[in-house]
């Protein structure tokens, strides 16, 4: 007899006990953003003050230039780290 497989599907968009939301990780934390960012560039405006500089971002430890942040589609659990460089000594 063969092995039996099992396909399953993880949906985007998480609900829990009707709330809907996209679970991501960000700088290694759990959260859960409603609405569910689209891409990389709408997760940044969230997480960051506006006209940010020096930041690097990695997608499930893949970095992502920024010309690329509008095209880079995000999936539920998605890890992302964001990297800001700052000032001083």
């Amino acid at each position: 007899m063969g092995a039996s497989c099992t396909t399953v599907v993880i949906p985007k968009v998480l609900f829990i006990n009707g709330f809907s939301g996209m679970l991501l990780i960000v700088n290694h934390q759990s959260k859960i953003y409603k609405p569910a960012p689209q891409n990389l560039e709408e997760l940044l405006a969230i997480e960051l003050k506006p006209h940010s500089k020096g930041i690097a971002v990695a997608v499930n430890d893949q970095v992502i230039q920024k010309a690329n942040w509008a095209n880079c589609p995000l999936q539920e659990s998605d890890s992302i780290l964001i990297i800001t460089a700052t000032q001083g000594g």
